[in-house]
C-alpha cells in the first residue's frame, strides 16, 4: 500500500510539471538600515537611578560613544548636543573615521558659554550610502555658573588693638547664580553687609596675595 501512495504521488508530480524537491529561498536580503550601522552614547553621571543631571555653566561632561560598521564602505562619527529649548545643536566632534567594523571613543564636552537649560547628546555615523543618528539617554541641564566676589574692603585694613574708640571695618560680598544648591535669582543678589569691632584685626585685601 505505502508503495502505491509513493508511486501515485510521483505520478501527480509528472503530470503537473512539478518536481516535488523542497522549494529553497534564494533569495538575497539586504540588512535594514539601522542593523549594519550602529551608534550608542553614555553621559557620565546618567544611569537607570539618575535620568537627568544638572552642571554649572563651565563644567566638563565627559561622552563616551561606540559605532559598528557593516557596510563594508568607511564611515565618520560627529557628535553634538542639541538645547530642548530653541533646538540649536552644536557640534563637540565631527569626521572621526572609523576603521573596520566600529570603534569607540571618548568626548569631553565644556560647556562653558552655553545658556541655561537643558540639552541632549546625540551621535552620527555617516557613510556614502546610509546614515544612523541616535540620542543618549538622559538631559544634561545647564545653570549659571556660580561667581561670587568681595566688595569691600577695598585695600587693606588694619585696627589698632586697645583702640579707644572702637573702630570699625565692613565686609561685604556679592554672590550670583546658584548658592547652596538653589538659584540665588536672577542678576546679582543683594550684597550682604557684616561690621566687625575687635580690638585689633588685620584684613587683606581679598585680590592681594
Amino acid at each position: 500500500m505505502r508503495t502505491g501512495l509513493v508511486v501515485v504521488a510521483g505520478l501527480v508530480c509528472l503530470i503537473v510539471g512539478g518536481t516535488c524537491l523542497p522549494l529553497v529561498d534564494n533569495t538575497v536580503r539586504t540588512p535594514a538600515q539601522g542593523t549594519v550601522l550602529s551608534m550608542a552614547l553614555t553621559v557620565q553621571g546618567i544611569d537607570a537611578n539618575t535620568p537627568d543631571i544638572s552642571v554649572s555653566a563651565g563644567h566638563l561632561v565627559q561622552i563616551s560613544w561606540e559605532a559598528g560598521n557593516l557596510t563594508g564602505e568607511s564611515a565618520t562619527v560627529t557628535v553634538l548636543v542639541e538645547s530642548r529649548t530653541d533646538l540649536t545643536r552644536t557640534t563637540l566632534v565631527s569626521d572621526i573615521t572609523i576603521a573596520g567594523t566600529g570603534g569607540s571613543g571618548e568626548v569631553t564636552w565644556n560647556t562653558t558659554g552655553f545658556s541655561s537649560g537643558p540639552y541632549a547628546v546625540y551621535g552620527q555615523i555617516q557613510t556614502a550610502s546610509r546614515f544612523v543618528e541616535k540620542r543618549a539617554t538622559g538631559l544634561i541641564g545647564v545653570t549659571p555658573a556660580v561667581v561670587s566676589a568681595f566688595t569691600a574692603p577695598a585695600a587693606d585694613a588694619a585696627l589698632a588693638c586697645r583702640q579707644t574708640p572702637l573702630q570699625s571695618v565692613t565686609i561685604s560680598w556679592v554672590a550670583r547664580g546658584r548658592q547652596g544648591g538653589a538659584a540665588a535669582g536672577a542678576g546679582s543678589a543683594p550684597a550682604d553687609a557684616v561690621s566687625a569691632a575687635p580690638r585689633c584685626l588685620a584684613i587683606k585685601h581679598p585680590t592681594k596675595p
